[in-house]
C-alpha cells in the first residue's frame, strides 16, 4: 500500500481520545489508531 504524507493538527479533546483509544486497544502508535479509527468510521 503506498502512503501519502499529510500533516494534522488535531483539537487537545480529540487527541486526547484518540491516545485513550490506542492505550486501551494497545495500538502501538498514533497513526496506527487514527488507520483504525477511520477505517471503522468509512465502514460505518
Amino acid at each position: 500500500m503506498s502512503r501519502v504524507q499529510k500533516h494534522l493538527n488535531f483539537p487537545k479533546e480529540l487527541y486526547e481520545a484518540i491516545e485513550e483509544y490506542r492505550k486501551e486497544n494497545m495500538v502501538p502508535t498514533f497513526a496506527s489508531a487514527v488507520y483504525e479509527l477511520v477505517r471503522k468510521g468509512l465502514k460505518a
